[in-house]
């Protein structure tokens, strides 16, 4: 009866099996087996649905249970190969215990021995064992040194550098921004919970979300009680992959750090906090700010230099960030060379009123209509206008104080024309609303933000700025202003800390100085944060809302003293937590891995967006809450994309409705394009029932890899759409999709069948012009096999180097390097062509696209020219013979590239460096995405040509150095 019943079961188990309900055949199998536990059938069955659901260590046991019961001959070759593959598969995983392993030594070695002699599956599942066998004993210190070399791969190869910041603040704990709340409720939070915040702000820029954050903990603190405020600990971390950002920020906190001590004489406070805020919004700041600057770049360099450095308790600068921070400090220290009339020459006041103005004044199309609407508006509001709104336009409007109301009406009347203008105006130029319209016009004019009333003194003629509010503008007085703008181009000095040193003169471009002044008032607002000397918020209201908002930072910081920690780290953000996620970071141990909430800025627009975010940013979000995320806005590209389907579906391949079931992600919101992308992750590892099923799996890690190898043709700013992930980047992937819940075996197979020249593929190389538009994801061609051997050497380069720290098994191609040792370092001087430094074409020095080809000799590839075979390449991918495999190679990584100090350097195999010296092989380097067109590039005269560019000449192999020591 029981084995009946055991039987029906099994056949049950079967067709689930077959049905690829792979869980239900497991619970049906385990059935028949408690139900007839004699039959190895039962947990032979159970194994092979355990071995395919990823359950290494279950399909073990299973197999060791039926081995156990004498199974027939045929049953016994089936479980000697899958325990050889699970075993394979299990070990590297890291879900079958090297000990284990030894604890059931005999039985594997009977299960072994049942293995055939010929080059049949059984047998190469247990030589691939035997491989991984070997090295048993050492597998867990393999491992972790793969895992290290593998997390400090390089993944980008260059980043762009900005100092001022221009979107609206974010405060982490309250949510992403003013139009999207979405608060932690702290009182609600554990003790454990409470202990372990921790907040992550990425290309931190000007550090105004860092900022924002600390303010946002601080009126968290403030509404726990006793017991909680005692429990509250947070961590904020500022990153950014440029030193001089780091150093600047470690500025600020300095000045702050100052600001806290309750023995500071007013009249240094001032000083201090007027440092504070010209060095955050200002060009060029006075003298005695200069002064304060290069003393505390003095201080900061002698406490770094100590050990350990000499910190308030509340900083931390990374160890490893230290040497490129005195970099900074000391380029701002000593250079005599930059003037405040330098910096001024090269960034431009544009204000928003201003281009608004031109605007209406053209003839654009729909303007004129679109301000009439506007116009219509606002005489509505002014003919129902009450007192207290008359008494407040009238502060906006600048009109003298103290009037009586029936007086202000008069004024309406007679000045409604200049009144509907500026309501207008307000619409799009936030001075107006915010009170600062009098004092933009004032930096119109003399080029400088007006100094609290306290410093008065030292600014001869800034008196006129508060003698002339609520003077008409066509009455003021342009030759004191003329006499204090001379003044400050002659006494001033540059606010240095905008620039680093790396490149000659100053950076040049057109810029809101107030932008940055309206996002701190606007988020003053939002907090409650008000300035308590009403007066100073109108004679010098810069001032006014940017020391109440560091006022309010360093409030935080003193009411949580102790149990507050800041946070400096030079890097970039995918690098640097994948180097924490691995241990191989230099932050010390008891600082968090993970973090509550990540704020991500507009990284992902340089790094390969949602992509990126999904493989080294989400892993490293908490786990133990529910409203741990990580958020990023569009801010590089937003005009070149149509819907957020499309930005998504450029940067993964996938539409946003499948993120979730390819890569485990919550969309919390997908407004990716003109609002914040916020993601979350789901509980990982995802069960397979929630994954996308092996086939189309394949299918999509297939399209992805042929878009690293050729991403298509990028349009120029602000269309550009930056596709840099190299083949390290889409090692990692597979990784995290192991992480995700996918079967070892289905990310083995399909890398194999990559290395081994399998792969096949219905999709063609894509080679329009970015960004792919969606309908692309349903193009198909016929199936065929792809080429990838050109790729094959950086493949061999990245896995015999990261091999044993994977989590999944992988057979290398014969003649593939297998040890770390069997790579090398390779250093070259190159010389970048007429093209590259032709100002039309203007290819950033380290741009993140830049390959790298080699090859035996250009009649080889092409007979016309290098030029037109890397035009080919698409069609090389998708199958074409010619130039035969070994002729050529492409690498997609390099370890260092700067075009301007004419160096790169990057890694291959040993052996084939020497095979290329010795057969004279060259290299040059080649944009993937080159936007360029027939009128800009004239000397490629074919369209072909205008998706590629070579941006060196030839390299030959003679000329290449060998690097032993990292540099």
């Amino acid at each position: 009866m029981a084995s009946n019943k055991a039987l029906q079961a099994k056949n049950k188990g079967n067709k689930f099996f077959k049905d690829g309900q792979l869980a239900e055949s497991v619970k049906l199998y385990k059935e028949a087996e408690k139900l007839d536990p004699n039959n190895a059938v039962y947990p032979s069955n159970l194994s092979a649905a355990l071995y395919e659901l990823g359950d290494y260590a279950g399909c073990m046991n299973a197999v060791l249970r039926s081995w156990a019961l004498k199974p027939s001959n045929d049953l016994a070759l089936k479980l000697s190969t899958r325990l050889a593959k699970t075993l394979s598969q299990g070990v590297q995983d890291g879900c079958i215990n090297p000990s284990v392993v030894q604890q059931n030594l005999l039985v594997i070695k009977e299960l072994e021995a049942t293995s055939l002699t010929d080059d049949s599956d059984n047998a190469q599942a247990w030589k691939l064992w035997k491989s991984i066998r070997q090295g048993l004993e050492h597998h867990g210190d393999l491992s972790y040194e793969a895992k290290v070399r593998l997390s400090k791969m390089p993944i980008y190869k260059g980043m762009p550098i900005w100092q001022f910041g221009t979107d609206p603040i974010v405060s982490l704990p309250s949510g992403w921004g003013p139009e999207y709340d979405d608060p932690i409720n702290f009182r609600s939070l554990s003790k454990e919970q409470l202990a372990q915040l921790s907040f992550l702000v990425a290309g931190v820029g000007d550090g105004r979300h860092g900022f924002g954050t600390i303010i946002g903990l601080g009126k968290a603190h403030a509404k726990l009680n006793a017991s909680q405020k005692k429990d509250m600990k947070a961590h904020v971390t500022f990153l950014d992959i440029h030193f001089a950002i780091i150093a600047r920020n470690l500025v600020f906190f300095l000045l702050i750090d100052e600001l806290m001590s309750e023995d500071l004489d007013p009249q240094t406070r001032i000083e201090t906090q007027a440092t504070l805020v010209y060095l955050f919004v200002g060009w060029v700041i006075p003298s005695y700010s200069h002064a304060k600057l290069l003393e505390v770049c003095r201080d900061a360099e002698s406490r770094l230099l100590e050990q350990p450095p000499r910190l308030p308790s509340w900083i931390h600068v990374d160890k490893n960030s230290i040497k490129p921070i005195i970099q900074a400090l000391d380029f701002w220290r000593n250079d005599q060379k930059i003037t405040a009339s330098n910096v001024l020459k090269g960034l431009k006041y544009a204000s928003a009123a201003d281009n608004i103005r031109g605007l209406i004044e053209s003839d654009y199309p729909g303007v004129r209509e679109s301000m009439q609407g506007h116009r219509e508006d606002a005489e509505r509001v002014l003919a129902h206008i009450s007192d207290s709104e008359l008494v407040k336009l009238a502060h906006n409007m600048g009109w003298p104080k103290g009037q009586h109301i029936k007086d202000l009406r008069k004024m309406l009347t007679s000045k409604k024309e200049e009144v509907v203008n500026m309501m207008m105006l307000s619409k799009f130029d936030k001075n107006i609303t915010l009170g600062l319209t009098p004092e933009a016009e004032w930096y119109r004019r003399v080029l400088a933000f007006v100094p609290p009333s306290e410093l008065l003194d030292r600014h001869p003629g800034f008196e006129y700025f508060k003698e002339s509010l609520g003077v008409d503008a066509t009455h003021l007085q342009d030759g004191k202003h003329k006499t204090v703008r001379t003044s400050v181009l002659k006494t001033w000095k540059p606010n240095i800390t905008i620039l680093d040193g790396t490149q000659e003169g100053c950076m040049s471009m057109d810029l809101d100085a107030f932008s940055c002044v309206q996002e701190i008032a606007l988020f003053n607002e939002k907090n409650g944060l008000k300035d308590e000397n009403t007066q100073r918020q109108t004679e010098s209201p810069t001032f006014s809302y940017l020391a109440t908002f560091f006022d309010a930072v360093v409030d935080t910081i003193k009411a949580m003293q102790g149990n507050f920690q800041i946070e400096l780290l030079c890097g970039e953000v995918n690098s640097e937590l994948s180097k924490i996620r691995s241990g191989t970071d230099s932050r010390p141990k008891d600082f968090p891995k993970k973090f509550t909430r990540v704020w991500l800025s507009n990284i992902p627009d340089y790094t390969h967006g949602t992509l990126s975010t999904a493989i080294y940013v989400l892993p490293a979000l908490q786990d133990n809450t529910d409203f741990a995320a990580a958020s990023s806005n569009c801010m590089f590209n937003s005009p070149v994309w149509k819907t957020d389907d499309e930005f998504c579906y450029n940067y993964t391949l996938l539409l946003p409705r499948d993120l979730e079931r390819y890569l485990g992600i919550r969309t919390l919101n997908g407004k990716a394009v003109h609002d914040v992308l916020t993601l979350a992750s789901h509980p990982l590892p995802r069960p397979l029932t929630a994954l996308a099923s092996r086939e189309y799996l394949q299918s999509w890690l297939a399209r992805l890899l042929l878009s690293f190898v050729w991403p298509g043709s990028a349009q120029v700013r602000p269309n550009t759409i930056k596709l840099p992930s190299n083949l390290v980047s889409f090692i990692r992937l597979l990784v995290e999709l192991r992480h995700i819940g996918y079967p070892s075996h289905w990310l083995s197979d399909f890398l194999h069948a990559v290395l081994n020249g399998t792969l096949q593929i219905d999709n063609a190389v894509y080679q329009g012009k970015l960004p792919r538009p969606v309908t692309d994801l349903h193009k198909r061609v016929a199936v065929h096999r792809v080429r990838l051997d050109p790729w094959y050497a950086e493949f061999e380069t990245i896995l015999a180097s990261a091999r044993h720290g994977l989590p999944f098994m992988l057979q290398l191609p014969e003649g593939f390097a297998t040890s770390v040792d069997d790579v090398g370092l390779f250093r070259a001087t190159v010389a970048p062509n007429m093209l590259f430094s032709s100002p039309m074409v203007a290819l950033p020095k380290n741009d993140s696209v830049i390959a790298l080809l080699f090859y035996k000799s250009q009649a080889e590839l092409h007979p016309r020219s290098v030029d037109y075979f890397i035009a080919d390449l698409p069609a090389i991918v998708d199958g074409r013979a010619n130039p035969p495999r070994g002729t050529f190679h492409v690498f997609t990584t390099q370890e260092f590239i700067d075009l301007s100090k004419r160096e790169v350097r990057w890694k291959m195999p040993k052996t084939l460096a020497a095979k290329m010296r010795r057969e004279r092989w060259l290299m040059v380097l080649f944009r993937m995405d080159f936007h360029c067109t027939s009128k800009s590039c004239p000397d490629l005269d074919d369209p072909q040509l205008m998706s590629c560019l070579i941006a060196t000449e030839p390299c030959p192999a003679s000329a290449w150095q060998n690097v032993d020591v990292p540099i």
